[in-house]
């Protein structure tokens, strides 16, 4: 049941996580969804309570974000506490991997080993053990002046041309009051997602190309690289 997700307001989230223990056989979910229940207090309390939440589930427990409106805004102090670096996977498009491998001063192969990995058909940040980004150190970030878009956009997670969805981080209830439509502009967040459609396009032209020569099951990691100029 990973990925699933349910669109409610925050009044509902109890009887929400309620109904899914009951459905799931799952009674811990209410006990490890902590946050989830306490950041939708929060946003009843600083963004109204007839705002909508998305809740969407891991696989271990639900992790929300509120739904906004492009005109809106939001509220958003950076805490430092690391928690936006932890337990995910940073995606890097092949111009945003140049740029990190000049900032280290290191060429793209040695980068790519000691930094990065191919999942999905992208190029990934390595994970330490404790599943922290590996550019992570003493929660201060080793390459924050190049750091990706998907970090760059953050705490927006998802933006489309109406609504976009902010995961609801503990900055996200104080700090300054910061239009939607700004953050979107001030972080190039629209520009990075033509970019990441490009690559994609390009990945899937690539192996259309391959096929016409008769190269049915390439090795998609060294597709990666190649695209990345590794190889």
């Amino acid at each position: 049941m990973k990925g699933f997700e349910i669109v409610i307001k925050p009044e509902e989230i109890l009887r929400t996580l309620f109904t899914f223990s009951l459905h799931s056989n799952d009674p811990a979910i209410l006990s490890r969804s902590k946050y989830a229940i306490q950041a939708c207090k929060g946003v009843t309390k600083v963004y109204g309570r007839d705002r909508l939440v998305k809740l969407r589930y891991t696989g271990s427990f639900f992790l929300p974000y509120l739904i906004l409106k492009r005109e809106e805004s939001f509220y958003f102090n950076c805490l430092r506490d690391s928690s936006c670096c932890l337990m995910r996977k940073v995606s890097v498009l092949p111009e945003e991997f140049e740029r990190i491998s000049s900032f280290l001063n290191l060429d793209k192969k040695q980068t790519f080993k000691k930094y990065f990995e191919v999942e999905d058909n992208i190029l990934t940040i390595k994970q330490n053990r404790r599943g922290a980004c590996i550019f992570l150190n003493s929660n201060s970030c080793q390459i924050y002046p190049v750091r990706p878009g998907v970090c760059r956009k953050y705490p927006l997670v998802h933006v489309n041309s109406k609504s976009v969805e902010i995961e609801l981080c503990p900055g996200c209830f104080e700090g300054k009051r910061i239009k939607v439509e700004d953050w979107i502009k001030e972080n190039k967040i629209e520009e990075f997602s033509v970019k990441l459609r490009e690559y994609e396009d390009s990945f899937i032209s690539y192996l259309y190309n391959l096929e016409k020569y008769g190269l049915f099951n390439p090795d998609l990691k060294q597709v990666v690289l190649k695209l990345y100029n590794i190889i």
